[in-house]
């Protein structure tokens, strides 16, 4: 993925229970000086006779033993019986068999005997295509006849669930529907300066279908760069240079190895907002005010997917004498032509797209396991449940991770009487491939309860990418918490295991050095998943794992019908042993966020990365920005001052503090839950209102990669080419925003103080 500024620097139920509720109920009866003091003897008998959190030390031994029984008890088997049942069917977004299996998750937690389990159904716009009028991707020749017609649907080649009847058509959800015609052109991977170098070549664009491989960007920052350059329409697909390394033979392609068959197809959505589109920044209610589908911010073009087969037939009809320059070249057995094509007079591509708008239901699932002294601090895990297809990878293995994690942690309550100091929190997202539809809408939904008190999100949308080493993104304020969970799980590679790399976190390493650290490379959260509501509205820190490629591109059967039981348990993680680590490192982090008597949060570590970060901008636009007569000199001083509170703070105030007092605990705790949301604009980032984030947030020419100053980078991009009276426009809100940047990073060091 293509990454501007962004930082990858790694410097980044016992009768003691029931006494310690009792509070609570005399709390609720209205008996309010009986309820102050049982409440603090409440307290105090939790803390001494159930935990233990005391500078005894009997706190760190139970810590351990949970620790402990989490990495014991976590199991692939079961782990994979759960993968088996959540992948026998396709289960799109607001169809009956992504319903059942909500069904099944929240029957699955009363099982397990969680707190309480709810389902919360949002009446949201989701896209399909029609079942009768299939989408057509057509040559014709100068008569209008068919000379070649894409296929329509991804040939079975294996599992017999890939013969479900209720497998849908290739379709980009959300695309317009309509008929496009024209001549094609080639623009490599969609990129902005793909477009651009077409029209340094004067290679007119506008009204012409193009045709672009998956990779680099987001699909849907594809299509919106179409719209912007004038083109009709947009085909998608999978070159076999990124996803078929082996080549295009039968034997070198699933169900034979893990990469894409020539006849596969990636399907996925093309709308760069998250949410309801009808329903912009407020939750999909029964009451809410809902736009009309042309007033919505959605695609205007149509844009489908085809299989590398089908553009081979497209592609080699381009003219062989504007070839495409070298780096543009993929791995079809052709000239690769820019185009228009197809060459012979009269031939034109015709497109006839029949996906189309449809309210549904994206439907959440959460549960929650109740905290014994803090019940009212949430501790978020989570992973959406819907798949294009059957989706084993991408969210399943996910899905099974979490459900297998919640069974260990009840089990570890039922057997020993443990329960999280603070709340764990159990969610399972409906209709996120279409935009992180159902997070979205209950984060906006529960807005007020999660600005208070929600601690961290942990977000597992897949467990396995690849099998080399971890991935993980996720604030500053998680990265210590990130290196310490990886150095505890085993590694589940043997051949690891046999050169002395025992933990995850040996492996990440060798495979993700940072020099200039010497720890493991992080990535920032875009807007590529489920925690986008959390981190980029709500300011909750949030983070990201799974095993990766050593390339880090998607793994080549993403959003196919090929993602199957069997490709996961035979091809790409056999015996789950890379799940199982993903699941037990999730757990671990939870553990710690949930049970350590003061949060897990690195405040220096932030400082540093702000430090860091603001050097990079810096030495990036400084000069431009000094020549227009913008100064950094106050964000500079902004940035040193969060840098030398933080380090008081650690030092000064989280060193000293008592554990065994609980109201300065809880003083600590509220400090630190603070620092991510003092990071919010209320008001949005430029241009930019459904994004709060000031100091990261999506790139806007990639929805899937963290951009470090978001408004700034964006601001200044492109601004040569604006017009006159536009661009002094811009200087202005360029200065407008530096100072707000200035302002909330000096707001957010003064809040790591006691005093207003």
């Amino acid at each position: 993925m293509q990454r501007e500024l962004t930082y990858v620097g790694g410097r980044l139920s016992g009768p003691t229970m029931a006494r310690a509720m009792v509070p609570r109920n005399l709390l609720w009866s209205g008996v309010l000086a009986a309820a102050i003091a049982f409440f603090i003897a409440g307290v105090l008998l939790g803390r001494f006779a159930f935990r233990g959190e005391s500078t005894s030390g009997s706190n760190s031994r139970r810590y351990a033993k949970a620790a402990q029984y989490l990495l014991d008890k976590i199991d692939a088997s079961s782990l994979g019986r759960f993968l088996r049942e959540l992948t026998r069917r396709p289960h799109v977004a607001g169809l009956p068999e992504n319903e059942r299996l909500a069904q099944y998750v929240a029957d699955t937690w009363r099982a397990q005997g969680l707190d309480r389990v709810e389902e919360l159904r949002y009446d949201v716009l989701l896209s399909y295509p029609d079942g009768q009028n299939p989408n057509l991707v057509r040559v014709v020749d100068e008569t209008g006849q068919a000379v070649f017609t894409a296929q329509t649907h991804q040939p079975p080649l294996h599992s017999p669930e890939e013969r479900d009847p209720s497998v849908l058509q290739n379709f980009n959800a959300y695309s317009a529907p309509g008929q496009a015609q024209g001549k094609v052109i080639y623009v490599n991977y969609g990129r902005e300066e793909d477009f651009l170098y077409l029209q340094s070549q004067n290679i007119s664009l506008k009204d012409h279908i193009v045709i672009a491989r998956y990779g680099k960007i987001f699909r849907g920052n594809k299509a919106y760069l179409c719209e912007q350059f004038g083109c009709a329409a947009l085909l998608l697909y999978s070159d076999p240079a990124d996803g078929a390394p082996l080549g295009q033979s039968a034997d070198a392609a699933y169900p034979n190895t893990v990469y894409m068959p020539s006849a596969g197809a990636q399907l996925g959505t093309v709308y760069r907002g998250t949410g309801d589109p009808l329903t912009p920044i407020y939750p999909s209610l029964e009451s809410a005010y809902r736009l009309s589908e042309a007033e919505a911010e959605l695609p205007r073009i149509p844009v489908q997917p085809i299989s590398a087969d089908d553009a081979y037939q497209i592609l080699k009809l381009m003219p062989p004498t504007a070839a495409a320059p070298a780096d543009w070249w993929g791995g079809l057995n052709l000239t690769y032509g820019l185009g228009p094509g197809p060459a012979r007079p009269g031939w034109t591509v015709l497109m006839d797209i029949h996906t189309h708008g449809e309210r549904a239901n994206a439907t959440n699932v959460i549960a929650t396991l109740r905290g014994y002294e803090e019940p009212d601090r949430y501790v978020l895990v989570g992973n959406h449940r819907d798949a294009w297809i059957l989706g084993a990878i991408d969210p399943s293995s996910g899905t099974a991770a979490m459900l297998e994690l919640t069974r260990v942690l009840a089990n570890l309550r039922k057997e020993t009487g443990w329960r999280p100091r603070r709340s764990l929190v159990f969610c399972s997202w409906g209709a996120e491939e279409y935009g992180l539809v159902g997070s979205t809408e209950w984060v906006q939904h529960r807005r007020q309860q999660l600005a208070a008190r929600a601690v961290a999100y942990l977000n597992v949308d897949l467990t396995i990418n690849g099998n080399d080493t971890l991935r993980a993104l996720g604030v500053p304020l998680l990265h210590d918490l990130l290196f310490a969970a990886a150095r505890t799980v085993p590694n589940p590679d043997p051949e690891e295991v046999a050169a002395g790399r025992t933990t995850v976190y040996d492996t990440w390493l060798l495979h993700r050095l940072d020099n200039a650290t010497g720890r493991p490379q992080l990535e920032l959260p875009g807007d590529g998943s489920d925690f986008k509501g959390f981190i980029h509205n709500e300011g909750v820190p949030s983070a990201d794992l799974a095993y990766d490629t050593d390339s880090g591109s998607s793994y080549p059967l993403y959003h196919t019908l090929y993602e199957t039981y069997y490709m996961v348990t035979e091809l790409q993680d056999r015996g789950l042993h890379f799940t199982t680590a993903v699941a037990q490192m999730w757990g671990e982090m939870a553990r710690r966020l949930a049970d350590d008597p003061v949060l897990p949060f690195g405040v220096v570590r932030y400082g540093t990365f702000l430090q860091e970060a603001f050097s990079v901008l810096e030495a990036r636009f400084g000069p431009r920005l000094r020549q227009n007569g913008v100064t950094l000199d106050y964000v500079r001083a902004a940035v040193e001052e969060f840098a030398e509170a933080a380090t008081t703070f650690q030092e000064h105030f989280l060193r000293q503090l008592d554990l065994d007092d609980p109201l300065a605990v809880r003083q600590a705790n509220d400090i630190l839950m603070g620092v991510e949301r003092s990071f919010l604009d209320p008001r949005g980032l430029p241009d930019r209102p459904d994004y709060n984030h000031v100091i990261f947030s999506p790139s806007s020419s990639d929805g899937y990669s963290g951009v470090v100053f978001p408004g700034l980078v964006d601001l200044l991009h492109d601004l040569d080419r604006l017009p006159a009276d536009r661009r002094a426009a811009q200087w202005q809100k360029i200065k407008l925003h530096v100072s707000v940047l200035s302002y909330i990073i000096g707001s957010a060091a003064h809040g790591l103080q006691q005093d207003i």
